[in-house]
């Protein structure tokens, strides 16, 4: 350090001293702190666009065996309350049956709930793991 910056910090009193220390270990631990979180979210971010992709929700329902509902297309609404009509492609729609029929456990469970595989039109995973069946 400097002589004269040195002559400023020891005319500071001892306890400011501290303080200002202390506040930029703080500020600087805070973003860090900020800065990492970032990258985390980041992370989340983009599981939770991937996760219902039809590849990988596809390869999540063939080893599902966590909870799920069950709805109806003609339910789905917009942010408005409107009913929502999105067109689905054949191949999404048959990916999603083939990843239910390779899974027998969860066939079963599904027809247990009077759920015919062939109605199964969409399946969308929520954050907590559950997956919403969508049916026509």
């Amino acid at each position: 350090m400097t002589k004269s910056l040195l002559k400023t910090v020891a005319a500071i009193p001892q306890q400011t001293q501290m303080e200002t220390i202390m506040n930029r270990v703080s500020k600087t631990a805070i973003a860090a702190i900020i800065a990492s979180m970032s990258f985390v979210g980041a992370s989340k971010a983009e599981d939770s666009i991937t996760m219902n992709w039809p590849a990988d929700i596809d390869q999540t329902l063939a080893t599902f065996d966590q909870d799920f509902n069950v709805k109806y297309v003609m339910e789905r609404r917009d942010d408005d309350g409107h009913t929502e009509s999105i067109p689905i492609p054949t191949t999404h729609i048959q990916g999603v049956q083939a990843a239910i029929l390779a899974n027998e456990p969860l066939l079963l469970r599904l027809e247990e709930q009077g759920v015919n595989v062939d109605d199964v039109v969409s399946a969308e995973q929520a954050a907590d793991g559950s997956i919403t069946f969508w049916l026509r």
